[in-house]
């Protein structure tokens, strides 16, 4: 009774359509076209972050900005990479119970009428040479050195020598490498050179002086025989001595040297030249 009371008393509200109801029947959320979006920018973004690090982080010398942003050395010259499937060599025995050991021989890459980028770049190299020796001084003795092996220290100051004779310079070639003798092994080997001299093994200078076959104004001292204390022979007087008495015949004097990380030989030699590259 109560119930039926309480409906009598209780009068609806009369409702009445105004609109039908519309829109898409696709789903409002995720929203697929915001997800392509942000993942497109998130996909560009984040690789250019990664490449920034790494390369903010890189602390190899890729070129000349590298070296003259950190550094204050003068560059004298860029010599462009230089790989023709690395030819390589076999040597003998160092000691009994190694294996032969293979070493990568340089590249005479140097030519009279070739004009491609790595024979320019020596061209441009030269250049600044001739323009740094021409001095009243004649400081015409220059080393030639890297901090770690395999940087192709060997293979510059060979070709860097080429490069003068091709223009007809009077070149004398050091091999100051006693220890791997790099140098010697790709002009020819030769019996007495460099050791046998300091060794007081041969008494002029002359006899360990041997001319280019093709560019006669090239002359080169090898190793000769290898010495099993090339830091000692260097330390002697007779390096200077090689070296006043070459000065005035040469028109420049490459010496090149092994490397400065572990071995002394390039600071020894470095108190009797002029420059070091």
């Amino acid at each position: 009774k109560e119930e039926n009371e309480i409906g009598m008393t209780y009068t609806p509200i009369p409702t009445e359509i105004i609109d039908m109801p519309h829109g898409s029947a696709l789903p409002t959320f995720p929203n697929k076209k915001s997800i392509l979006l942000a993942s497109l920018l998130i996909g560009l973004l984040l690789p250019a972050v990664v490449l920034f690090i790494k390369e903010s982080l890189n602390t190899t010398v890729r070129g000349k900005i590298d070296i003259e942003a950190r550094t204050q050395l003068p560059i004298i010259g860029e010599i462009p990479l230089y790989n023709d499937g690395k030819r390589k060599i076999k040597l003998p025995k160092l000691s009994l119970g190694k294996k032969k050991q293979q070493r990568e021989t340089p590249q005479l890459v140097v030519q009279h009428d070739n004009q491609n980028a790595i024979n320019e770049a020596f061209r441009i190299l030269r250049s600044n040479l001739e323009f740094m020796t021409d001095t009243p001084q004649r400081k015409n003795v220059f080393l030639v050195t890297s901090m770690y092996a395999g940087s192709g220290k060997s293979f510059v100051s060979m070709n860097l020598a080429l490069t003068l004779a091709i223009k007809h310079r009077r070149v004398l070639f050091v091999d100051g490498d006693m220890r791997r003798a790099t140098a010697t092994r790709t002009f020819g080997n030769m019996q007495v050179g460099l050791a046998d001299y300091l060794g007081e093994k041969v008494d002029s200078a002359d006899s360990v002086i041997y001319q280019h076959r093709e560019y006669p104004s090239l002359d080169i001292i090898p190793v000769g025989t290898t010495p099993p204390n090339p830091t000692e022979l260097l330390s002697g007087p007779r390096m200077r001595q090689l070296l006043d008495e070459m000065r005035p015949h040469y028109d420049f004097i490459l010496i090149d040297c092994p490397m400065t990380e572990t071995l002394a030989d390039a600071f020894i030699i470095g108190h009797h030249v002029d420059r070091t590259l």
